[in-house]
Parts: C-alpha cells; sequence; structure tokens
C-alpha cells in the first residue's frame, strides 16, 4: 500500500502542516487518504480528557476524527519514551506497529507524521526511524528555513542512508514569519546542491490555520503555488 512517512529534521519545523498540505493535494487528485501519527506528547486538558493540535488538524485535513489518526496520547512536551514513563501509559514496538498497521487499512495513500526528529525515542528500544524503517515507507523530510537548518537536514539525510530509507524528498518549511535573512533566501538552494534527495520546494508561512477565515483552504492554495508533489 503507498504511503509517504514525514520526518522531521527536529521538534517545531512544521511536520504537521507539512503532512496536513500534503494530504489536501493528494485528496484533490481524487486519492483516499488516512492519517496516522504514532504518538502524540505535549496534549492539551480539555474536559477531563488529552486533546492533541497536531491530531486535530490532520484529522480536518483528512477527514478523520482526531482520536483516529493518533491513537496515543501524552500530556507532558517531552519526548514520547519519557513522558509515557511518567505518565505510567506502557508504549512498546507491538503496540506502535498494530496501529501502524490497523492505518494502512482502507485507503490509496497513507501519510504518516512522525514525532519532532529521526532519533526521539517512542518507546524504550523505539526511535521514530525505527518505525520508519520498520514501516517500509519512503521518507519525506521537513526542514525549516531558518539559520542551522543545513546542519541539520545533512545529518537527517545521512541518518536515512544509513538505515537504508529512501528519502523521497525534503521539503523547507517556514513555521513563523520570515525574518528575510541571508540565511533564508540561500539555504534551500544550498540545500538542493548538497544532496541527492529533490527539493520539492518551500512552503510559506501559512498563519491561523484553525481560524475561521479558511486555514486549510490557505494552506492547500499554499502548497499547491510552491510544492512539486512527486507522488
Amino acid at each position: 500500500m503507498p504511503g509517504v512517512f514525514v520526518v522531521g529534521t527536529d521538534t517545531g519545523v512544521g511536520k504537521t502542516v507539512v503532512a496536513a498540505g500534503l494530504i489536501l493535494a493528494l485528496r484533490r487528485k481524487g486519492l483516499t487518504v488516512r492519517a496516522h501519527k504514532p504518538v502524540a506528547s505535549g496534549c492539551r486538558r480539555e474536559g477531563g480528557r488529552l486533546v492533541s493540535g497536531d491530531a486535530e488538524l490532520l484529522g480536518l485535513a483528512v477527514g478523520m476524527p482526531p482520536g483516529e489518526v493518533c491513537p496515543v496520547l501524552l500530556e507532558e512536551p517531552l519526548a514520547p519514551a519519557v513522558a509515557a514513563e511518567r505518565a505510567g501509559v506502557g508504549i512498546d514496538r507491538e503496540l506502535l506497529l498494530g496501529n501502524l498497521r490497523e492505518a494502512q487499512r482502507g485507503c490509496d495513500f497513507l501519510v504518516v507524521e512522525g514525532v519532532g526528529g529521526l532519533l526521539v525515542p517512542l518507546a524504550p528500544d523505539v526511535m521514530v526511524i525505527d518505525l520508519l524503517a520498520e514501516s517500509g515507507l519512503p521518507a519525506l523530510l521537513v526542514s525549516r528555513l531558518s539559520l542551522g537548518t543545513i546542519n541539520h537536514t545533512l545529518l537527517s539525510l545521512e541518518a536515512l542512508t544509513r538505515r537504508g530509507i529512501d528519502a523521497l524528498g525534503i521539503i523547507v518549511n517556514t513555521p513563523d514569519s520570515p525574518a528575510g535573512t541571508v540565511a533564508e533566501q540561500t539555504n534551500p538552494d544550498v540545500i538542493a546542491g548538497l544532496t541527492d534527495a529533490p527539493v520539492w520546494g518551500v512552503l510559506p508561512y501559512v498563519p491561523d490555520l484553525y481560524g475561521p477565515d479558511g486555514g486549510l483552504e490557505r494552506l492547500a492554495e499554499a502548497f499547491g503555488n510552491h510544492i512539486d508533489v512527486a507522488v
């Protein structure tokens, strides 16, 4: 079953926004798409239950309840393995793989979104890159536009190569309002010149995705105008 695993160079680079934009682009092509986020930490407590903003955005994009998008929710904003241990929640390889296989059923294309960077521990013996390798899916790497992204991007690509994981492409995201620095202006071309993985494009900053004025529509438009989807 075709799909892609969206991973990031770090936390806060905009994996969820990119995953949601990709879902919208694929749905516009007529594909039946499902979204899956194995674990979400840093969830907010609302009415006695935990709610993931990431799962909400992906759910809106794909047309799924957030609880079906992300089956494991953790409150503290920590690496999932740490947050789970502190909360007394059991997460192991079998649970993660079982949830992933369940998500793969009944769709044309599965978009999986990782947690933080590639070496973030999801469980005591499972990092994001481990689940990615076992999924058999290619990686779509999300990096940030700002200073420091060249090093983070190349290190992440090196980790993927060492594990024999196909890097389908790179999307350089703008998670905050751009500052117009020289680094921001030059980083995408520098990254493209230093790696064989294709740069799909630079996704501009899309503010207020949850707003009443059509945030998802603006994300879909930005994705369509700036990102060359190669799936």
